[in-house]
């Protein structure tokens, strides 16, 4: 007795749907305290990460603040050079 066509191509359908783990090679889960403890060391790399950009950060800040006040002080020195630069020691 012959199948219908209709159902050889659900019976093919319904088999690729269906996969054997060693055929995809995938690796099995892990375990979930593993995966906690993953999460944790993760969330601890994170927050040094964090906490070496807010370092870096202040740093920037810090050295961009001194070089404006070298800046001026220069512009200062300059200008004062320049105005009292000609005149003549007593």
């Amino acid at each position: 007795m012959e199948r219908p066509a209709n159902e050889d191509v659900n019976v093919k359908n319904e088999s690729k749907g269906k996969t054997n783990c060693c055929e995809d090679n995938c690796d099995q889960e892990q375990p979930a305290q593993e995966k906690t403890e993953n999460a944790k060391e993760e969330m601890a790399e994170v927050k040094e990460i964090k906490k070496e950009e807010v370092d870096y950060k202040s740093k920037f800040f810090y050295l961009a603040a001194e070089m404006d006040n070298m800046r001026k002080r220069f512009d200062r020195e300059r200008e004062n050079t320049m105005k009292y630069g000609t005149e003549k020691v007593l």
